[in-house]
């Protein structure tokens, strides 16, 4: 899943239809950023390094997939 797929994805999830299938829609993108801003302090806290290179870049990897995500959030 690309950054910009989960950021719709997540998007998604932090809506709420009011009135029905026929209401209008308030978005909590807000939320949704604030969600992974979380998940990155993660990363920054915990820093993962187990003696091998190839962990200290996956780790890497996954907190610059999640940096991508809020800046597509971002931009929606």
């Amino acid at each position: 899943m690309t950054p910009k797929e989960k950021a719709i994805e997540l998007n998604t999830k932090f809506m709420l239809t009011v009135d029905g299938a026929n209401g209008f829609k308030i978005s909590f993108r807000k939320h949704a950023i604030n969600t992974v801003d979380e998940i990155i302090n993660e990363y920054n806290t915990n820093i993962c390094y187990c003696g091998y290179d190839n962990d200290f870049e996956m780790w890497n990897d996954k907190k610059q997939f999640w940096i991508d995500v809020k800046q597509e959030l971002e931009l929606l």
